[in-house]
C-alpha cells in the first residue's frame, strides 16, 4: 500500500536530474502519483524522447485515477483556499488525492499545499 503522493513538482525535478527528487524516488517505496500529474507531464513534453523519459518515470508509481469523492473535496479546498493562496484546481486535486487515500504529499510547492486543512506536505529532501 503506498504511504506517499508525489506532486508534480518533484516527478519535474526527477526528470531535470535534481539530487533531492532522484534520491527520494530511488529510495522510497510506496509511492503513488495522481492522474493529474500525469496529465501535466505528458502537457509537459516537448518531443517523443521527452515523453518516453515521461511514461518510464511514471511506470514506477501506482496512479489514483480520482473520484467523486476526491473531485468534491478538490471543490472544497478551491472554495476555501483559492482566494487567498491563489492554488489551482488541478492542486486542489493532487491535495485531495492524497487526502482521500491518507497519503503524505511530497512536493516542492509548499506556498500552495500547506495551507489546506488536514494535509500532511514535505519536501523529498526532508525524507532522504
Amino acid at each position: 500500500m503506498a504511504k506517499y503522493l508525489i506532486d508534480t513538482t518533484v516527478l519535474i525535478n526527477h526528470l531535470r536530474g535534481k539530487t533531492a527528487a532522484l534520491d527520494f524516488i530511488n529510495k522510497k517505496e510506496q509511492l503513488k502519483i495522481s492522474c493529474v500529474s500525469l496529465a501535466e507531464l505528458i502537457q509537459g513534453a516537448r518531443n517523443k524522447k521527452e515523453l518516453e523519459q515521461i511514461k518510464k518515470l511514471v511506470s514506477l508509481f501506482a496512479v489514483d485515477w480520482g473520484s467523486a469523492r476526491i473531485n468534491q473535496k478538490a471543490v472544497e479546498i478551491l472554495e476555501k483556499r483559492y482566494l487567498k493562496f491563489g492554488i489551482t484546481y488541478f492542486d486542489c486535486l493532487i491535495a485531495a488525492a492524497a487526502m482521500e487515500n491518507n497519503l503524505e504529499l511530497i512536493t516542492d510547492n509548499l506556498k500552495h499545499f500547506r495551507p489546506i486543512d488536514g494535509l500532511t506536505v514535505r519536501r523529498p529532501a526532508e525524507l532522504v
